[in-house]
């Protein structure tokens, strides 16, 4: 791939990652401009943690001809500890903190057995190319501090060193429009859950100037789980805390606003929202 080709796709990624273009809608592009410049790719994966409450992270995955990339979620707090055999190559780079993992996925090619990998073959893939982009200390948002990306080819001669290349020099900028989306889709999540959406989305809007306040009609909600003291008192923490998350969830899950101490609930919400019509 010429310079000029790896600048435009480069410049064309930046432009759009200031724009705020999602991931599903940014990935697609720089992917064809390097089939058109002769890289032979079949798939790129990009992974992204993510701070939220019951998400883990996030997946873009884009194969050939696809119009958009396809966005996955990985659970929290579902992971249990396995054997490096089990794992994702994404998950073998971030325990070993390997910068780049890069598979021939021939069969007779000698390798950890990722069960990715077999997948992937039965799909025509023939060589598998992983980075790890990290972030900065003062840039980071606790798990929410790297980006993976995967490249796969179809090609029977798998990837060139200039294939590698022209990927490698397209990497910061992919990654760099991707947290500059994430980082913003973060805030929103984190706002949103500790002020709820109403109060998030007024502060995300710029209605953040100290002393400033506004006079609203709303109705107001409170409850309290019965017991709850002796239920403290005799449950294992673990059960206990369990409890409260599904009685939370199951009272708070449409509400605006939502918080409490203990077991206690207070909602607000607007007149005129459509919560209270239900």
């Amino acid at each position: 791939m010429e310079i000029e080709q790896a600048l435009e796709i480069i410049r064309w990624t930046v432009s759009e990652g200031l724009n705020g273009t999602p991931e599903t809608n940014l990935v697609p592009n720089p992917c064809e401009r390097l089939i058109a410049a002769g890289v032979p790719l079949l798939r790129i994966n990009i992974y992204q943690p993510t701070l939220h409450p019951m998400i883990g992270g996030h997946l873009f995955i884009w194969w050939r001809g696809d119009l958009l990339a396809r966005q996955e979620d990985w659970d929290r707090n579902v992971r249990e500890f396995r054997s490096d055999e089990a794992l994702s190559p994404f998950e073998h780079m971030i325990f070993t903190n390997a910068r780049k993992l890069r598979r021939r996925l021939g069969r007779d090619d000698e390798s950890p057995k990722f069960p990715l990998f077999d997948e992937l073959r039965r799909r025509g893939g023939t060589d598998y190319f992983a980075m790890q982009t990290g972030f900065g200390k003062a840039s980071s948002l606790g798990p929410v501090d790297r980006i993976l990306n995967s490249w796969l080819t179809d090609a029977p001669e798998r990837f060139s060193d200039t294939h590698l290349t022209a990927i490698e020099q397209i990497v910061p900028a992919l990654a760099l429009a991707a947290k500059g989306s994430s980082t913003y889709r973060i805030a929103h999540t984190v706002i949103e859950t500790y002020l709820g959406r109403d109060a998030g989305r007024r502060v995300l809007s710029g209605a953040i100037e100290r002393g400033s306040g506004e006079t609203i009609r709303a109705a107001l909600w409170c409850c309290d789980l019965q017991g709850f003291t002796r239920l403290a008192d005799t449950t294992p923490r673990d059960r206990l805390l369990a409890m409260l998350d599904d009685y939370f969830q199951e009272h708070g899950d449409d509400g605006a606003g939502i918080r409490g101490p203990g077991a206690e609930i207070h909602g607000r919400w607007p007149v005129g929202d459509l919560y209270l019509g239900r």
